[in-house]
Order: structure tokens, then C-alpha cells, then sequence
């Protein structure tokens, strides 16, 4: 009997060790959700737990205009791709723009709107970039150039060869073109339209006029009244889909108003008389916390903001394991890690985000197949977690390479602080990045800041890798300048995805 037990337990154990190698095997082919191609993997919607609460919201509430929020990898771009599909066969069509199609950052790269030029930057960027929404949707409408021109030409009220070159630069019939090629296009159009009519730009453009009062003979007059006679030209409704409009971002004042008037252009649209178009942009919420956009009240009814539970990350991952998988019944975390790995910890560093907590999953898995291993030990499982903890670090320094390069290098220096911490345990920081700086191996924004440490903290807290809290046992959070005072009061908290790198976890 004690044979068979014994029997039993190591045919258990290879039956068990088999699975986690075919399972590493399936991981190796896939992306994680929130990956480059994440967004477009087939039966994405079979494990994405969180589907109904935002996708089921958006496409419920339309026609209306959207923004989601969230941090990197948490999947915005995901719901955009399943809200598309949701759509499929419907009579709304959906339009889905890159961050290729709108690059902002080549847009102001090339400093097209320079702020000295007398010209009213937020109105023109707002009436180019609705002007170029408006064509990319009649494009889909209509697909022959001449004869939706010859459709447009009866309402237009103004001069007809000049509405033309106008819309031909916005439509590029003779070849493929970004919106941000277009809007460049368009740009010096104008300009040219305003030099052969006897005047500088910057003098024609300064003024601020309704579409009501604009002059028939104002070359932006040709640009309003597309938008005021789109309703009427298109027998569809349409979906705009703005995905990662933060791509590049320096936060660079040019950059600022560019997608600042990006998303009223939207907005307006999306609120019009007809209501025949609709809007879903998503970005990153530390972005759209910066920008300063005009009637920003009115947006907060449409601002969705992506977060996930801990219960619904692990019901995530086990979910896309099953999906992936040809035993649907036994691939949980259960059969995956010992008992004694520290789930808390996990969810922790994956932080609510589904990109993360796929990473911590996969790379255990293959880490306990190079091992020889049939389940995840927990000191398996701490040393990825540490190194995932500093990859998330990495990742973090990359989304602010602009502003904060080497930003690891100045967070490395909390190791050794408590993972909740006040306003003197953070002077002692700002001290030791100052004797750093000394040394010359600090970036210059830690350098230039060490000496002020309520500046120190700003970055700090703007980059994430700290949170704010307005007391020792207040729940600590994303700084909000409106909610948290930059002071001696401040008490701050290393965040959890960072956490074990800075070894505080």
C-alpha cells in the first residue's frame, strides 16, 4: 500500500511537471495582454474579466464622446480593439487612428504654430484638426475623390478652387498620407492662400471668429463649413477611435496645445447637432492631468478611468492560461504555484496593471522550466518578482525619458527608506541625492532640485514612483495638486511596483 502511495505522488508530480512544461512552451508563443499586439489577439475578449465594465458602458452610451484613462499596459488599447469588435455589423462605423496616423510630436518638431507668430495657436489647432476629422470620416463615407467633391461643392459658400486645393490636401487622393502629413500640408496652404491674397498669416489668423461672422472670403471660413455641413453630407454614424495620443510625449508647450485641441476638436464634434459622430480617445492619466483644456468641467462625465482588482487580475490570468490551453480545467494559479508564494506580494508589484501581472506569471513559469521544477517555489518566485519590480522601474524611467532621464538611478537612492515615509525621511533623500550630484552622478533635474526638496518631491510624485498621503494611515494615492498640499505635511509612500526593486517590499 505504501508502494502505491509512493507510486501515486510521483505520477502526480510528473503529470504535473509535464503541464507546467507544455504550459512555458504555450507562454514562449504569445504576447501579454498589453503588449504590442496584445489588442489584436484573437478571443481577447475570452479573458479580458473587466470587458462589460468598459466596453459595455462605451458602446451603451453612444453616440457621446470618451476619454480612457490609465496608467501603461493596464489595456485602453485593448477595450478600444474590443469595442470595435463589439460594433462589427452594426450599422456605426468604427474609425481607428493611430498614434502614427496623428503623431504629434513630429507636428511640433517641426514647429508648425510658433508661439511668437501673433497667432491665436489653441483656435487654429482646434479648426485644423477638426477640419481633418471631418475629411478622414467623409473619406470612409465616400470613397471616390471627385465625387464626393462634387457633392461638397453645392454647399460650400465660399470660393469653390479654393475650398478644392483645401480639401484635396486634407483627402490626399493621388496617395496615402498621416493626418500629421495632412495637417502640414494644410498649414502651408493656408499660408500661401494668405500671401497671395496680400497679407501676413499671423495678421489673418490672430482674431478669434465665429463661424457665423468669418468673411466667405476668409480661406478658414472653407475650413468651418465642412464641419457645419457634415451632419447632413453622411448617411452613417461613426465611432472615432484615438488610440495613445501620449506617444512621445515631453510635455513640450507646442505638444501641450496640439493634443490639448485635439480632444476639444473631438468633443465638439462628438456633442454636435446630429450627434452622428462619436468619439474614444485613450492616453495616459498623468498626461491628461497636465493639460489645460477649456470647459474641462464638462469633460468629467466622460472620463473612464481603467483600473483593475486584484481578484480580477488573477481571474484574468487564469482565464487567458485556460484560453491558450488544451486542458481548460486545470491550469489555476493553484496548479501553477506553491503554496507559500505570496500571492499579496504579487498582485502588489503587478499593481493593478494586466500587463505586469502577465509578466510576473509567464516569466515564473519559465524560469521554474529552466529549473526542472513542477511548481513555482517562492524563492523562484521572489526573484522574479524583484526583477520584474525593477523592470517596471525601467519601464518607468522609459515613459520619462524626456523629462526625467536616469530617473532609476535617483529612485535607487530610497533603498534603505521605509516604504511610508514623511517629509524628514525625504529631506534625508533629498540630502543624499544631493551628495550625489556632488559626485557628478546625478541627471540635471535631480541635480538642480536636490537643494529644494519640496521640488525634489514634485518630480518624485509626478513620475509615480512616488504616491502622496495626507497622513501616516491615509490610503496613499497618484499626487493631485488640488487634493494633497506640496508641504511639511505631505507623508509619501514608495509605489508597490517599485517597491522591491528599492528592496522596501
Amino acid at each position: 500500500m505504501a508502494r502505491n502511495k509512493g507510486k501515486g505522488r510521483r505520477s502526480a508530480r510528473s503529470r504535473q511537471k509535464r503541464g507546467l512544461r507544455a504550459l512555458s512552451e504555450r507562454f514562449k508563443g504569445h504576447q501579454p495582454l498589453g503588449g504590442s499586439v496584445a489588442e489584436r489577439e484573437h478571443g481577447l475578449a475570452a479573458y479580458y474579466t473587466e470587458k462589460e465594465r468598459y466596453v459595455g458602458r462605451i458602446a451603451g452610451g453612444l453616440p457621446n464622446f470618451f476619454i480612457l484613462l490609465g496608467d501603461k499596459g493596464v489595456g485602453k488599447s485593448a477595450i478600444q480593439e474590443m469595442l470595435a469588435n463589439e460594433l462589427k455589423g452594426r450599422p456605426r462605423r468604427v474609425v481607428k487612428l493611430k498614434p502614427e496616423d496623428i503623431a504629434i510630436f513630429s507636428l511640433t518638431k517641426d514647429r508648425l504654430i510658433e508661439p511668437s507668430a501673433g497667432i491665436d495657436q489653441r483656435w487654429f489647432a482646434k479648426t485644423l484638426w477638426t477640419y481633418l476629422i471631418c475629411v478622414e470620416i467623409v473619406r470612409r463615407e465616400f470613397h471616390d475623390f471627385e465625387g464626393l467633391w462634387q457633392l461638397l461643392k453645392a454647399r460650400f459658400r465660399g470660393d469653390a478652387r479654393r475650398a478644392k486645393r483645401l480639401f484635396e490636401k486634407a483627402y490626399s487622393p493621388e496617395r496615402e498620407q498621416s493626418m500629421a502629413d495632412r495637417f502640414v500640408a494644410l498649414v502651408a496652404e493656408i499660408e500661401l492662400e494668405h500671401v497671395n491674397a496680400g497679407g501676413a498669416t499671423s495678421a489673418r489668423l490672430q482674431t478669434r471668429e465665429s463661424s457665423e461672422t468669418m468673411s466667405r472670403h476668409s480661406v478658414l471660413h472653407d475650413l468651418r463649413e465642412l464641419e457645419r455641413r457634415l451632419d447632413e453630407t453622411l448617411d452613417h454614424d461613426y465611432l472615432i477611435l484615438f488610440d495613445e495620443l501620449d506617444q512621445d510625449w515631453n510635455a513640450e508647450t507646442g505638444q501641450r496645445v496640439l493634443l490639448e485641441q485635439l480632444i476639444v476638436a473631438a468633443e465638439s464634434l462628438s456633442r454636435g447637432r446630429g450627434r452622428r459622430v462619436s468619439s474614444c480617445i485613450s492616453m495616459r492619466k498623468d498626461i491628461f492631468a497636465t493639460l489645460n483644456i477649456d470647459n474641462a468641467d464638462k469633460m468629467r462625465d466622460s472620463l473612464v478611468h481603467v483600473s483593475w482588482e486584484a481578484g480580477s487580475l488573477a481571474k484574468m490570468v487564469e482565464r487567458r492560461i485556460q484560453h491558450h490551453g488544451k486542458d481548460p480545467n486545470d491550469k489555476s494559479l493553484d496548479t501553477i504555484f506553491s503554496p507559500d508564494c505570496s500571492r499579496e506580494k504579487m498582485w502588489a508589484v503587478a499593481s493593478g496593471n494586466p500587463r505586469r501581472a502577465i509578466q510576473i506569471v509567464e516569466r515564473s513559469i519559465l524560469r521554474t522550466q529552466e529549473l526542472g521544477g513542477s511548481l513555482v517555489e517562492r524563492s523562484v518566485h521572489l526573484e522574479v518578482l524583484r526583477e520584474c519590480s525593477d523592470q517596471f522601474l525601467q519601464d518607468n524611467e522609459t515613459v520619462h525619458r524626456v523629462l526625467y532621464p536616469d530617473l532609476r538611478k535617483v529612485a535607487l537612492l530610497l533603498r534603505g527608506q521605509k516604504k511610508s515615509f514623511g517629509y524628514a525621511d525625504f529631506e534625508f533623500f533629498a540630502l543624499r541625492v544631493a551628495e550625489a550630484s556632488d559626485a557628478q552622478q546625478m541627471p540635471g533635474w535631480a541635480t538642480e532640485s536636490a537643494g529644494h526638496p519640496l521640488r525634489l518631491a514634485l518630480h518624485m510624485l509626478k513620475t509615480g514612483v512616488l504616491l502622496a498621503k495626507l497622513n501616516r494611515k491615509d490610503v496613499a494615492k497618484p499626487f493631485n495638486e488640488t487634493v494633497h498640499p506640496l508641504d511639511d505635511s505631505l507623508w509619501f509612500e514608495i509605489h508597490s511596483a517599485y517597491a522591491l526593486a528599492l528592496g522596501v517590499l
